[in-house]
């Protein structure tokens, strides 16, 4: 039985891998349909390599071209809401655009490929890692073949990819009690996005609820020290990541009540607009207040009993920002989704639904300038706010079975003692 349940899974093992190569080629084969991000990674290497300015303090708007001066090659590719504004990406992340940028020619189709193929490589490592902790077909397909991952990350060339990659590593790391190592693996995800610092807060209140105090601190200083230090240490890197506070989308549970608090005549009608300076006050506090406050709680419930394994707690902690953060785009559940491949639980199928959820949404504009219809209603208003509600229960549901299922059993007819 044992041999015939090991060649079942060599089949399925060889048709899932099969499927990931053909796939995951057909996405590089294809310019992006979703986000032009990756011809912005493409510019902001290009400030550096070619016009010998700093990306984080130099806008791309600089290189639009004038009378005097060609514009840049990769200029007209950058979607029009990133052109005035820096790079806010870590600097191992901007490191890897400048190298780019140095050996290939500044063509679309070239700095796209190295772009969407170093994607491909994260994804590839992502698959590894999973089936190697999990030895299991059905995880690495609900990672790997993901509309998320497929359509979106690697089709986009979203180096999210690689936050997801860190938090994965991280919690094998913690699993097999090497915590300095896997602080320094969130520090390599904070130097793709800052926002990896998440995976250190979900792994450290994990480690706290288990009593372990040194070993969080270690793993916290080893990942918050050198994360932050490589970030203040690039001149300008610190402020144009911050810069980025000021912005939200219509993806956000945020955007409703804005929705009708601005004037009608400044209501901003795409994701990607700054939020006005007379709304902003209100919600950028509580905003943050929330984020942390559902991060802590969420983690804090499903720690107790998710006691072999931190991958849950740290993907409660990524997904918080993907539920109440003000700039919220699809493509960063793929930070979760790795993490969630073997929680049997009801937070990895909200999380997997919530990924499609926002693939449709997020790039909708039709939203009207008055008398906002039920479309608007539905999709911005509905659908966000569900998903609050969604992850709650899925964490009150997921942490009782998994209390329940932690009960010592007692024989039948004798009265429990619990």
């Amino acid at each position: 039985m044992q041999a015939l349940r090991e060649r079942s899974n060599a089949v399925s093992l060889r048709v899932l891998i099969s499927a990931m190569v053909v796939i995951g080629v057909a996405m590089v084969a294809f310019p992006p349909r979703h986000s032009l991000d990756v011809y912005s990674y493409a510019m902001y290497g290009r400030i550096a390599t070619a016009h010998h300015a700093n990306p984080y303090v130099t806008l791309p708007a600089k290189y639009a071209g004038s009378r005097a001066t060609r514009p840049d090659p990769m200029f007209k590719y950058v979607s029009k809401h990133w052109t005035s504004t820096p790079s806010r990406y870590g600097p191992i992340f901007t490191a890897v655009s400048i190298l780019g940028t140095a050996m290939l020619p500044a063509t679309p189709l070239a700095l796209r490929l190295w772009f969407q193929g170093l994607t491909l490589f994260g994804a590839a490592g992502v698959s590894v890692l999973v089936w190697r902790r999990w030895r299991s077909p059905s995880a690495l397909a609900f990672v790997a073949l993901h509309p998320l991952m497929t359509l979106s990350v690697i089709n986009g060339a979203h180096n999210d990819v690689f936050v997801g990659l860190a938090a994965l590593g991280a919690v094998i790391l913690v699993e097999r009690k090497r915590y300095a190592w896997a602080g320094l693996v969130v520090a390599a995800g904070m130097g793709v996005k800052i926002t990896a610092v998440f995976v250190a807060l979900g792994l450290g209140i994990w480690l706290l609820r288990q009593r372990r105090i040194r070993e969080a601190l270690t793993m916290g200083l080893c990942a918050v020290v050198p994360g932050l230090g490589m970030t203040a240490a690039v001149p300008g890197c610190l402020h144009a990541i911050g810069s980025a506070a000021d912005l939200n989308t219509n993806s956000s549970i945020w955007y409703a009540p804005q929705l009708f608090l601005y004037e009608r005549s400044k209501m901003p009608i795409h994701f990607g607009y700054r939020s006005f300076h007379n709304i902003e006050v209100l919600f950028k506090t509580p905003a943050m207040f929330v984020t942390l406050l559902a991060l802590g709680i969420g983690a804090w419930s499903l720690s107790k009993v998710a006691v072999k394994s931190p991958a849950v707690v740290v993907a409660i902690s990524l997904a918080t920002f993907a539920v109440f953060a003000e700039w919220v785009m699809p493509w960063y559940l793929i930070w979760a989704l790795p993490v969630l491949a073997m929680w049997n639980g009801r937070v990895r199928v909200v999380a997997a639904v919530h990924a499609v959820a926002l693939l449709f949404t997020a790039h909708l504009n039709a939203i009207p300038r008055t008398n906002p219809n039920v479309l608007t209603v539905l999709f911005y208003i509905v659908v966000p706010w569900g998903f609050v509600v969604l992850y709650g229960l899925a964490i009150r549901h997921d942490a009782r079975a998994e209390l329940g299922a932690a009960q010592p059993s007692t024989p039948t007819g004798l009265p429990s003692m619990i």
